[in-house]
Parts: structure tokens; sequence; C-alpha cells
């Protein structure tokens, strides 16, 4: 990375910061004055004290103390004051996913009346704390569409190194290569645009340039929660949105120090087939990780690094990588925190598109595709919160994202992101209404081998709001609006298309309503619908290279694709002394308009990104959570069943063709989908096991079983997949002990075309915390 990169990204940030400002200021000024409240009333006489997790002494910042319509926070010492005046109150003290608790008090004049508080967590699963359903904290039985969470708990026991690990327990949600799937919204793009978002820290972290996830970028080592939404969510979070949502959110200090170390070697037996075996030595993965979260003062201090170093069990590839991270935050008060969230991550790899034979050579490349690469990528993310003296919250988030790949074959790339972002959130308790908005700017810049060495930048604005209305506290009732625009700047003329000043512009207003509503005791209906867009990506409209003796053209005319999605649900919870679980139930329709996939054009132009027409894909799903105590043991299950049914609305001769398939079905999609995993947690023990079972991909781009050899007899005799992990841990003092089994069964599967999966493999494992 050059100094002059670096330079003009801190640049252009205080040119966007300060823009950004003089608008919010803009805003803010008439935000502030519409939701005045109506009274405030204060005294020297009141209450004070400190509020504290009852499970294990955290303090908790942040709490809520209310007392009718007026209220306060607690601060970062969990301590708070509330001026009252003289008279005889109820004072409800509340955290999300914990019981509330309201005492009774009487208040004398010149008193304060110290109330030190122990709230005791939720056991009700259906209390899980989840923000990107509306952008605020609220509890996953209240959301208006699909949601699944996964906890920071699982993300240590699977003791994945990469978070796609961890996304593979998803109930609907499957990886097609590195590309994520939610019940059947994406097929396979080969690296470039992604419908499904990924967010760290509520800020997108796609490469500008391809639109794609780039997964090792993902700290595991310091996840604290991950939430997925399933479903158009673009009216929230614009472009890219399309089909769903993955949100990571990283730990943060608590009030006692954690540090954690960790160490693994990973070892790949024989597969299935011995004549398939190519090595003499058992490839290998080794590395080591560290995470360290304290708070000083006011001051909290998270830190994360991951080296690893692997041998494949495809020949000709492996890779070293290292990863460092981490978040600074300061309090400067009880209403004002400011930050910075940093990832920064070095590669070298070696790797091949497709395999050499589909019958003899599983394990091997085709000697044409193999690729070198050695990237280094990094993303630095201010932000401010600030609670005003009338409960607003205003929100600054900012994020610079550089990628910087060197390829081999004249296919290195890199790009820029800078994004801003002003939220303002603001919730009206004696009426029952939530009000968040904002202003959005998204900058891309490129210039790659990839899009031969032309500039390229995209300016992405938008503005967003949502509101939710809670009726007699069993009904929640939501709407939500965004209009996005987009420029692009490229040249005037290229490749016969010509954009007049070399400008390009689109723009999509979108709406998304959705409904909640408590039926029963713990159960709960909800329905949704939201349209979604995408734009296409600088690689989908300008890419020009090549992968074996195929081309991949550029199609500077590709239009957007837009749609909707329409759920409705129905979540159950069952809790009893030492039984906490859910099953969920939802019936989903999701149609496309001018869908974006890379369809083979010929051998002229080989491959080319194109609008294929307008899809339909309906579905259902089922999945249950939950955890139960039987005398020592301590059991939980996470799991699903997805069915979909992936079409074309009008399926022409030309698609026909183009498809493996003899009927109407998107290609690169699995109609069913099984999930399930189960663990035991008796004393020191923790035992576990994790089960998928996917379909046969129906259809795939016909022209690869014509010229991969052996692919069409691969996939003749591979109908779908099962897999088996197995996990055991062992927990001695401040060391836990692991053993990881995968693919126990030794199958030989693919998740996408031509390219296998890992056979049976063992892990061993030592964490150290403390």
């Amino acid at each position: 990375m050059h100094l002059s990169t670096i330079s003009a990204g801190i640049s252009w940030f205080g040119l966007s910061f300060k823009w950004l400002v003089n608008s919010i200021t803009n805003v803010s000024i008439v935000l502030y004055f519409l939701f005045f409240p109506l009274v405030i009333y204060t005294q020297n006489c009141g209450i004070k004290g400190k509020i504290i997790d009852n499970s294990n002494g955290d303090i908790l910042i942040s709490a809520t103390i209310k007392v009718n319509n007026y209220g306060t926070i607690s601060n970062d010492q969990g301590e708070y004051q509330l001026n009252l005046g003289v008279g005889k109150y109820i004072v409800e003290f509340s955290y999300l996913g914990f019981e509330p608790e309201k005492i009774n008090v009487t208040i004398n004049t010149g008193e304060f009346l110290e109330l030190n508080i122990a709230l005791n967590p939720q056991i009700n699963i259906l209390e899980t704390a989840v923000i990107s359903d509306s952008r605020y904290q609220k509890p996953i039985s209240t959301a208006t569409i699909s949601m699944e969470v996964i906890k920071s708990n699982l993300v240590d026991h699977l003791n994945t190194t990469s978070v796609t690990g961890v996304l593979d327990k998803v109930p609907g949600m499957i990886m097609v290569g590195d590309q994520a799937n939610i019940r059947g919204g994406a097929g396979y793009s080969y690296g470039a645009g992604s419908r499904v978002l990924l967010m760290i820290n509520e800020v997108p972290a796609l490469q500008a340039d391809a639109g794609s996830s780039n997964w090792s970028d993902v700290p595991v080592e310091n996840i604290e929660q991950i939430e997925v939404i399933k479903g158009a969510a673009s009216a929230i979070y614009g472009s890219s949105a399309l089909n769903g949502l993955i949100h990571v959110r990283t730990k943060y200090a608590r009030s006692e120090p954690i540090t954690k170390f960790s160490i693994y070697y990973n070892s790949v037996l024989s597969p299935k087939n011995r004549s398939q075996e190519w090595w003499t030595s058992p490839p290998f993965g080794t590395g080591l990780s560290m995470s360290h979260a304290q708070k000083y003062g006011k001051l909290d201090l998270v830190l994360g690094a991951f080296v690893q170093k692997d041998k494949s069990y495809n020949q000709s590839t492996g890779s070293a990588y290292g990863r460092l991270n981490g978040s600074l935050q300061y309090r400067f008060s009880d209403r004002f925190t400011a930050g910075i969230h940093f990832n920064g991550n070095k590669r070298k790899s070696d790797g091949f598109f497709y395999f050499k034979d589909g019958v003899n050579a599983i394990y091997r490349p085709d000697s044409s595709t193999i690729s070198h690469s050695n990237s280094f990528r990094f993303h630095i993310d201010p932000f401010v919160n600030f609670f005003d003296k009338f409960n607003n919250k205003h929100t600054l988030r900012s994020r610079i994202y550089t990628v910087d790949n060197i390829v081999s074959g004249g296919q290195s790339n890199s790009s820029t992101m800078y994004y801003n972002e002003y939220q303002f959130q603001r919730t009206f308790d004696h009426s029952g209404w939530f009000v968040s908005a904002g202003l959005v700017d998204l900058y891309n810049v490129s210039n790659s081998d990839l899009f031969s060495r032309l500039p390229f930048k995209s300016d992405n604005k938008a503005v967003y709001a949502q509101v939710e209305k809670k009726i007699r506290d069993k009904t929640t009732l939501s709407a939500g609006w965004r209009y996005e625009s987009y420029i692009l700047h490229r040249p005037e003329i290229f490749k016969g298309d010509t954009a007049i000043g070399g400008v390009k512009k689109d723009h999509h207003s979108l709406f998304r309503f959705g409904l909640n509503s408590k039926l029963a005791d713990k159960t709960f209906l909800r329905a949704s619908w939201g349209q979604g867009f995408r734009f296409p990506t600088l690689a989908e409209q300008f890419i020009a290279t090549t992968f074996g003796s195929t081309f991949i053209s550029p199609n500077p005319t590709l239009k957007s694709e837009t749609g909707w999605t329409g759920e409705i649900g129905l979540k159950r919870g069952f809790s009893k002394t030492g039984f906490n679980a859910y099953a969920d139930i939802a019936l989903f329709w999701s149609r496309y308009r001018d869908m974006m996939e890379f369809v083979f054009t010929g051998f002229v132009k080989g491959f080319q990104s194109q609008n294929i027409g307008d899809t339909d894909i309906k579905g259902i799903e089922l999945s249950v959570g939950g955890n139960t105590s039987i005398r020592n043991h301590k059991f939980s299950i996470l799991g699903g069943y997805t069915y979909i049914n992936p079409k074309f609305q009008h399926f022409t001769e030309e698609e026909n063709r183009r498809s493996s398939a003899d009927y109407n079905i998107l290609k690169y999609r699995s109609k069913h989908l099984l999930k399930l995993d189960v663990e035991d947690q008796v004393g020191k023990w923790i035992i576990g096991s994790g089960f998928l079972y996917s379909s046969k991909m129906e259809a795939i781009d016909a022209i690869f079983e014509l010229v991969i050899k052996g692919l069409k007899d691969f996939r003749s005799t591979h109908n779908g997949y099962f897999l088996q992990d197995i996990r055991i841990a062992r927990e001695v003092d401040h060391f836990t002990f692991n053993i990881i089994g995968k693919n126990i069964w030794n199958a030989e599967y693919s998740s996408r075309p031509a390219l296998l999966e890992a056979p049976r493999n063992i892990t061993l494992k030592i964490d150290y915390k403390f």
C-alpha cells in the first residue's frame, strides 16, 4: 500500500466528513425540534445507584432507568442518577436480554435515594437481542422478518478458523464456492457480485470493485454475535442486500479483562478413493490466534490476531495468512462515546479454478487455471455515538476499506471503498413509536488489470427512514423507505458502448412493510414484504480476463436487478424449568427482475454477466433451536430444513441451451437443504456433532460439462451429499483441549462444480483463557 493512497484516502475522508457534518447539522436541527419532548421535570432530589449483571457482576452500561415517560441511562461504570420531584413513583430498570425490574419508591425533599440493582439475564431464547432487523436492539421474537442468530459460545465450540464454518450452521443458508446463498436467492457468480450483504459492526464489508465477500477479513477470534436476515433487506441496507444480510458484531470489553490464546494443527486423511491421493505425506494446516479485551477506566480496548499456514488437499494450492484486528472506544460521558475499529490482513496463496479430471484427478488442477496471488487488505472504521438530553441517538460511522491483490495471469486488482453514514434514532415510549433515519455516502475507486487498467469510480448516495409502532405491547408494525442514487464514472467509450461524458446514472426508491403480533404466550406471527435491488458491480460490467482457455468479457450495458420478497412465519417458544427452545415455520416467495448471472455466450466472448430475465423462488423453511438441562447435562440444538423451487418466470429456448438441465430450474441451486447441530456439556466435557444434507445441484452451465473432462460423469455419480462433523473438548484449569473430526464419512463433494472440498480431516486445538 503506497503512502500516497493512504494520504489520498485520509484527505477524501476529511472532505466527505465535512460534507456529511454540514448535511447533518441541517437535518439535526429539523429533527431536534420535531421530536422535542413536551415535559421534563427535575428537582434536587431523586434516585441514584449502580446496575450490574446478577449472574457475573458485570456492570451494565446504558441500562434504562425510567419513571413514566422520563428517564436516563447508566454510564460507563454502571452508575446512574435520576432527578425526581417529591412524591411516590414506580421506577423501572431494564436492559435488553435481562429481566426488567420495577420498584416502588418514595422521594422526600432533598433526598437522593440509593438503589443498587442486579438484573437477571433472560433465560428465554426468544429474548435474544438483535439489531439488524430495525437497526436498534430488540428481542428476536418481535422481528418482522426471518432471522437467525449465532452466539459467541457456539463460535468458540466449533473451533473454526473461518466464519464460513460458522455460517454452515445457519438454516436455509449454504456457501456456493465462496458465495453466500440464502434460500436459493443467489447462484454462483465466479467471485463477482453478491446478493447477500456482509456487514461488520454495522458497516458494509464487500470488496469495492467485485462486490464480493472476503471471508478471511472476519475476525473469528473476536466474534460476539452473527445475525442473518433472510430475504430482501435493501430498503434498510441498500444495494447488495437483495437476498439478505450477514451482520458480524465483534466483541466488546467487559468489567473483567479476558485474554485467550489458541493453537491448532489440522491433518487431512486419505480420500475415499485412495487412487485419487496424490500426496506422500498428509496435507496439513497449522495456526494460532490471540484475543484480548479490557477496560482502562473510560477506555475500552479489544485486540485480536491470527496467523496460519496451509498446505491443501487440492494439489498445487496452499496459503500463508496473517490478520490483526481490534477496536478502541472512549466514553467521554454516559451520553457520548467515540472509537475506531480496525482490521488488516496479508495473504499469499495458490489456487486453481477447476480440476484436471472428474474421474481420475479430482484433487489435481487443470494446469491452465492455476493462479498465484499476494493480497493485502485493511479497513479503518471511526465511529461516534451521542445521546442528546432528549435521549435522541445520533451516530456517525465511517470506513476506509482498501484491497490490493497481486494475481498472476493479468488478474491483479486494487480498489478502495469510502463509506460515511449519519443515523438518527428516537423512541417515543409514551406512544410506542420508534424512528430511525439516516444519510449514506459510499464511494468506490478501482484501477486494475482486470479492468484494462482504466480508472473507474462509483458513488452511491442514499437517504432512508424506518418507523415502528407498538400496539398494546403485542403487535409491532414497521415500514421502511430508502432512496439510493448511483453514479458511475467510466471512459466515455468502452468496448463500443458510449456514455455521454463518461457518466452513467441510476436510482431506486424502495419500501418494506412488516408485522409481528403476539398471538399467545411465546407465540408470534410475523409477515413482511420488502423490495430489493442491486447495482451491477464494476467487475460484472468491465472485467476482461481468462480462466484456462475460456474468456470472461465485459458488458458495460448491464442493468440493475430488482425484486421483492414476501414472507409469513410463525415462531413458538417453549420454556419450562431447565428447558428453553423455539420452533419456527416460514413460507417465502421471492421474485427478481433482470437478474444478473454470468452466462456462456460462445467461444469468442466466453462468459459474460448478463440480465437473464425474471425469476421466481418459492419455498418453505422449518427451524428449531434451544437448550435444556437434565441433571448435570446441558443440551443444545440448532437446525432446520429448507425447500425451494427456483424457476425462470419465462423459460426460453436460449436458457435451455445454456443449462445442463433440460427443464425449468435456476442454475447452481439445490432444492433440499437439511442442517442440524447438537451439543452436550457435561461437567468439563463438551461433545457435539453437526449434520448437513444438500440435494444435488440440478443445473450448472452446460459448457462446463462439455469442456471439463469427467465433470459430467462426476455429477452423475454424486447426487447431493451428506456430511457429519464431531467435536470433543475437555476443560482443564485454564486450558481447553479440542479434537474436531470433519467429514467423518469421507464424502467426495463440491460446493460448486469442478473444485472438491476436503476429505476426512482431524483438527487438534488447545485454547488457553485467563
